[in-house]
């Protein structure tokens, strides 16, 4: 699935790369030659023209403070989602991304619904299958509602209502699940999520 991803993400990326370069061609090299005709000119230039023109000139004369910037953020930013509230801001960023969002989620709890469910068939007690579920689902928000899942169960609240109230699994898998509980065969169900 990662290589599909990968695969059908490449054509888009380099339109992206592609298209950014020709801007910054354009800026640097272009429109200089027209900043030239426009002085020749003596008219007055339209706000647009005028601040393009500056962001040109600006590109030209401070190009490696420009580059400097955006190394330092992707820098920082890397250096941020190492950490656990950088890893929850952009965990919670992808699952809003619209159509790759609902992707990440699917996966996520297809991982949550078939790691569960294996537990549970081999006999593992549930607390501690949701313990060991938390680690290996790869979205920290889905994690740690994991986490308030298991204290929920710990209280002797089932599992589909607290995946419900959780707000991050989507409502098929809910309904598979509280099936599953009502019927005894909570297992089997998770498996087929």
């Amino acid at each position: 699935l990662r290589e599909e991803i990968r695969s059908a993400l490449i054509y888009p990326l380099l339109l992206v790369a592609v298209g950014g370069g020709a801007v910054a061609f354009l800026l640097t090299f272009v429109v200089p030659r027209f900043t030239q005709i426009f002085k020749e000119m003596g008219q007055n230039l339209p706000l647009p023209t005028i601040i393009l023109l500056y962001i040109s000139n600006l590109l030209r004369k401070y190009w490696w403070i420009l580059l400097g910037l955006v190394l330092l953020v992707i820098f920082g930013l890397r250096r941020y989602l190492k950490t656990e509230a950088g890893r929850s801001w952009w965990d919670a960023l992808v699952l809003k991304i619209p159509l790759f969002g609902s992707l990440v989620q699917k996966i996520a709890v297809s991982r949550f619904a078939r790691t569960l469910g294996a537990l549970l068939n081999s006999g593992v007690p549930i607390l501690q299958a949701l313990t060991i579920v938390k680690d290996s689902i790869g979205n920290e928000v889905i994690a740690k509602s994991t986490a308030t899942i298991r204290e929920e169960v710990k209280r002797g609240k089932g599992i589909a209502k607290p995946l419900k109230d959780s707000g991050v699994f989507p409502q098929l898998a809910i309904h598979m699940m509280t099936v599953g509980e009502e019927t005894g065969r909570l297992d089997e169900l998770l498996i087929k999520v």
